[in-house]
């Protein structure tokens, strides 16, 4: 079993460039005979356009018009830590690759971080990831604001 987050991003034209990228910089590997979809102990990812009734719910509710979605499972039991933390270290990737637009949600509704015209929120009415947030931008010297972000 398995928790769903979602990362959507402008940071590449084609989801292979946003593969090749992952790959190369965050050690992810290929998952034999599923096309478009890469994987490290805890996570696995699928790479995809983002649909045209997904952009329109995205630019609505946070502003952003991503083309490209990548569909995390993170391990629900033995490896939930572990896949945690390799979904923010690709997050905190994403972040400093270039300064294109990115959202993380969890469920593919609610909003966990959001960078916006080069501002970066993140949603820390959670004790959770009001902790995994400071401690993540701390590490990367990152500036962010606090901000409670909506859910679609």
């Amino acid at each position: 079993m398995a928790l769903t987050y979602s990362l959507v991003t402008d940071a590449e034209k084609e989801p292979a460039d946003l593969i090749r990228w992952m790959e190369a910089t965050q050690s992810l590997h290929p998952v034999p005979g599923e096309k478009h979809t890469i994987a490290k102990p805890g996570l696995r990812c699928s790479v995809i356009p983002q649909s045209r009734t997904g952009s329109e719910l995205i630019q609505e509710t946070f502003g952003i018009n991503p083309g490209i979605i990548c569909l995390c499972q993170i391990d629900k039991f033995d490896l939930y830590e572990t896949g945690m933390d390799h979904l923010l270290r690709l997050a905190f990737g994403l972040l400093t690759k270039d300064q294109s637009d990115l959202l993380l949600l969890s469920n593919g509704e609610q909003g966990h971080l959001l960078r916006k015209e080069s501002r970066i929120y993140a949603d820390c009415s959670d004790d959770y990831w009001k902790k995994k947030w400071n401690a993540a931008f701390a590490r990367a010297r990152l500036h962010f604001q606090p901000r409670q972000l909506p859910c679609i």
